[in-house]
């Protein structure tokens, strides 16, 4: 009967353990979520490291400089950006993190158009000194597509 309670005990603290880390990387990602709506592309691209990778679906990768100049270009123009995203699940350690998320993305600029993006997928991210830093995506799922009045 002790083991059975010792066993229980753990659990639930590691259940605990596991919803506090999921709520930290919720607010961590809303935080960077806000650099976007607030169209303040510096700030969203300091959560990246050097070495980001993101790899699509199809399995190709992309650089970080090259996902900055796609990001940059989907921005140029921005006047209205929303954005929304669930955090799915996430496990931590004292280093390192791997957070899944079901994310969306609406930016429209002053012409009416813009891009909607759907995307589904795993960050990893490591700890350099006190800041967390993504240093790759990779996507299970990918839709990017134009909307807005001049698409219709």
């Amino acid at each position: 009967m002790k083991k059975i309670l010792a066993l229980i005990l753990v659990v639930s603290c590691c259940a605990g353990i596991a919803s506090a880390s999921t709520k930290d990387w919720r607010t961590r990602y809303s935080s960077m979520l806000q650099s976007l709506r607030g169209r303040n592309l510096d700030a969203f691209k300091s959560g990246f490291s050097e070495d980001f990778t993101t790899t699509d679906p199809k399995g190709e990768t992309q650089k970080r400089s090259d996902f900055f100049a796609m990001l940059d270009q989907m921005f140029a123009n921005a006047k209205t950006v929303r954005t929304n995203i669930k955090v799915l699940k996430s496990t931590e350690t004292a280093t390192t993190a791997e957070v899944s998320y079901d994310f969306h993305l609406r930016v429209l600029g002053v012409g009416g158009k813009g891009t909607s993006v759907h995307e589904i997928g795993t960050d990893s991210w490591k700890k350099v000194g006190s800041k967390w830093l993504c240093y790759k995506t990779i996507d299970q799922q990918l839709e990017v597509k134009p909307i807005g009045k001049a698409h219709k």
